[in-house]
């Protein structure tokens, strides 16, 4: 061979062994419970987190954290320890699966070193911005360079991998929200906003999300005054549900059609499919009356609602 140097073949496997190995096992992705729910946070897998400054994203990753307590979980945050005293101090205890790292400063080559010593099955690194030192969030080569050696360490070590992040001011759809180059979706496995619920209370936000062979339900959740967050549901269900409290409160034991009682719901005034939904699901479940009755529906009638009258 002389003296030219050869590099070492990489190796393969085959797509049918590893169909048949999914077949077998089911279901092949585990997820980590996210606020007790499936479908957010696959173990292994690379994820960013994304969402408006002060919107809550450390918060949701420690609570996380604290939920996932069989795990070895190594934080990498840009935060001072006196501000982790006082976020630790007014959460339950059950913390010593995880380790703060004060990274803030850090050089990135120690923060990928730390990453591959480490026997963590989770790693969290808060913020991509603060911490890895990208020159320009809006070029993707910068983006894949950077990101890419963190994601690939962590995939190698079977880790999972969660990256926060930043999303524009202007906002914007499947993705296209987040801060910098499209490279941010396109590197991770999975993608997850974090946005204000629109009309909802302050303590209230919405997750979207996209994956790579995963679908990710959107989801609205809550944070009580204990502290503790409460997932309500889907932002549909959850919509569906007010306008039928709504719907329900206005109606009174006089026929109304559907117009009047849209009109009566005053701003914001629910769009006419949700108004429907709400009144079809009333009188389904005996609430209120419906003329002509549910299952006797006739394209061009006009529907009429009313509280049940004693008989």
């Amino acid at each position: 061979m002389g003296s030219r140097a050869y590099a070492r073949l990489l190796r393969g496997v085959r797509a049918s062994e590893i169909r048949e190995k999914g077949l077998e096992g089911g279901d092949p992705l585990a997820y980590l419970p996210f606020l007790g729910l499936d479908g957010y946070v696959v173990r292994t897998w690379s994820h960013l987190l994304a969402g408006y400054p002060k919107s809550g994203k450390t918060e949701l990753a420690t609570r996380l954290c604290h939920d996932w307590r069989d795990e070895r979980i190594l934080y990498f945050t840009e935060e001072p320890q006196s501000i982790w005293e006082a976020r630790l101090a007014g959460l339950p205890e059950g913390w010593d699966h995880v380790t703060l790292v004060f990274a803030l400063g850090a050089e990135r080559k120690a923060i990928l070193e730390t990453i591959k010593q480490s026997t963590a099955t989770i790693v969290v690194i808060d913020t991509v911005r603060n911490l890895l030192g990208l020159r320009d969030e809006t070029d993707n080569s910068e983006v894949a360079r950077v990101l890419n050696p963190f994601i690939a360490a962590c995939r190698q070590s079977g880790m999972t991998l969660l990256l926060l992040h930043h999303i524009r001011k202007g906002g914007g759809q499947h993705g296209e929200g987040i801060t910098g180059g499209h490279a941010f979706l396109g590197v991770v496995d999975l993608a997850l906003e974090l946005l204000r619920a629109d009309g909802g209370s302050e303590n209230q936000r919405k997750v979207r999300g996209w994956g790579r062979v995963v679908a990710v339900p959107p989801l609205l959740y809550e944070r009580d005054q204990d502290g503790t967050f409460r997932p309500l549901g889907s932002p549909e269900e959850v919509r569906l549900e007010e306008v039928k409290h709504r719907v329900f409160e206005i109606i009174n034991g006089t026929w109304s059609t559907f117009k009047e009682i849209r009109q009566a719901l005053g701003e914001p005034r629910p769009g006419h499919e949700q108004t429907r939904k709400a009144l079809r699901a009333l009188a389904g479940r005996g609430e209120i009356e419906r003329d002509p009755p549910i299952g006797q529906d006739r394209r061009g009638t006009t529907y009429r609602y009313r509280l049940p009258v004693p008989a």
